[in-house]
């Protein structure tokens, strides 16, 4: 795994502290591009790596960019260690949506015909952590929550 997504590394480009919608695109990024790094190194290394290692790994990524509601949900990745490829966690950011003063939503594109999928970013300790997603494959207006990240 990339050193700077490993526990105590610096990792990021910064920008987590700003306040407004531009503060958590920047966390929001900052999150997608150590999925990313995440997604690429399992499958990379998937047979030469034990399971423990790949666990921690993932662990060390949610420690530093998730909510405590979130991390203190069970993720699934914690069992399946599932993973993308090509990179689930690739896609650009579209817009950023900022609901209250501690609240934005980063829209990403999802699904195969041109649906999103929606990152609840809340200010915490200081910093935007991703706290849930949503998805709305089909664009009608209903989001579908998945306490998973």
């Amino acid at each position: 795994m990339p050193a700077d997504d490993r526990p105590g590394g610096r990792g990021g480009r910064g920008g987590q502290s700003g306040q407004g919608a531009a503060g958590a695109r920047a966390a929001a990024q900052d999150f997608f591009d150590a999925m990313r790094r995440w997604e690429e190194w399992m499958a990379s290394c998937r047979h030469d790596t034990t399971g423990d290692e790949q666990l921690a790994a993932v662990k060390a990524v949610f420690a530093r960019h998730l909510a405590a509601r979130a991390l203190a949900r069970h993720q699934s990745r914690y069992d399946l260690l599932c993973f993308g490829t090509p990179p689930e966690f690739e896609a650009p950011i579209l817009r950023v949506e900022q609901e209250t003063p501690g609240r934005c939503w980063v829209y990403v594109p999802e699904g195969l015909i041109g649906g999103e999928a929606r990152y609840a970013m809340v200010r915490e300790g200081g910093a935007w952590k991703a706290a849930f997603k949503e998805t709305d494959v089909a664009l009608t207006g209903r989001w579908r929550r998945w306490p998973d990240l």
